[in-house]
């Protein structure tokens, strides 16, 4: 698909081509054929923004694994990173992400959310770019990611405005993440209450929007909404229908991260010597719990 308002050249070899088949092309054969067009731009003012960026908290860990920018429209795709960029104070950090040379990007299907991914390369201790580089973030210093307003949506329109979020960074988290040490807050029999789950750090919002979920004493899921608040330590979950009597169970998928890839079953990195690398087995933890 074409985005709207971005330049496209199409290269044709045709000499290749009749050379890789081992036939020999005809005298009136281009040898290379190139031909460059525009898409259309819609008319009408900027309409799209950044809605929000992930984690919303102001501290994060320094082997932060990702973030999460969150737009208001489908955005145009394939050159992302020519538009989010890094600054520590007024220096641009260098080679930040993981981009495989400006080829890797990760979006959802409706291209409104684009993960942005810090290199695992320089986040693992036994990868060769940690110890040439080193963790692109640092304990103690304040950085600045900044969305560029240039940026065409799928519409070929910029951004309404630029977008910078601010952060500082703390102390590298090498934990897992362990379900006995949240508080789950019952809802009332009868009533459509929020059932909550309140975390003591912040936790990957995206994969909370889908590791969650809540099942009834016949194992089927619940269905309901799901908010997740408090810098992504809260998750609250309201259901369609009143809760009944009896048991219910929530099950957290054990892939469910922190913001350095920590999960309830392994540490995202794990040298030689580390303790306590290995957590729960299986795919799922079920939290049961009654309404009261």
């Amino acid at each position: 698909m074409c985005a709207a308002g971005i330049t496209y050249t199409a290269r044709f070899d045709g000499a290749a081509l009749y050379a890789r088949v081992r036939r020999t092309p005809p005298p009136a054969l281009d040898p290379v054929k190139t031909v460059t067009w525009r898409s259309g731009v819609l008319a009408g003012a900027p309409s799209t923004v950044v809605r929000e960026v992930y984690p919303t908290g102001d501290v994060v860990p320094m082997n932060l694994l990702r973030m999460y920018v969150q737009f208001s429209a489908p955005m145009s795709d394939g050159h992302s990173y020519d538009f989010v960029k890094l600054f520590a104070g007024d220096s641009l950090v260098e080679e930040p992400f993981f981009t495989a040379g400006g080829t890797v990007e990760l979006w959802d299907p409706e291209r409104t959310r684009l993960t942005v991914l810090f290199d695992p390369g320089r986040i693992k201790r036994d990868l060769k770019p940690h110890e040439e580089m080193g963790l692109p973030l640092r304990t103690g210093k304040r950085y600045r990611l900044v969305i560029d307003s240039a940026w065409p949506d799928a519409q070929g329109r910029p951004l309404v405005r630029s977008y910078a979020k601010e952060f500082r960074v703390g102390a590298q988290d090498r934990a897992l993440v362990r379900t006995t040490d949240w508080r789950l807050t019952r809802p009332r029999v009868g009533m459509n209450d929020s059932l909550v789950l309140t975390f003591p750090e912040p936790l990957d919002r995206a994969l909370l929007m889908r590791l969650l979920t809540v099942h009834d004493s016949a194992g089927r899921p619940i269905a309901g909404d799901i908010v997740v608040s408090d810098r992504e330590t809260r998750w609250a979950f309201v259901p369609r229908e009143p809760w009944r009597s009896g048991p219910y169970a929530v099950h957290v998928d054990t892939e469910l991260e922190d913001l350095a890839g920590n999960n309830l079953r392994k540490l995202f990195d794990v040298a030689p010597g580390d303790t306590a690398a290995t957590g729960v087995a299986g795919a799922v933890v079920r939290m049961p719990f009654q309404p009261r």
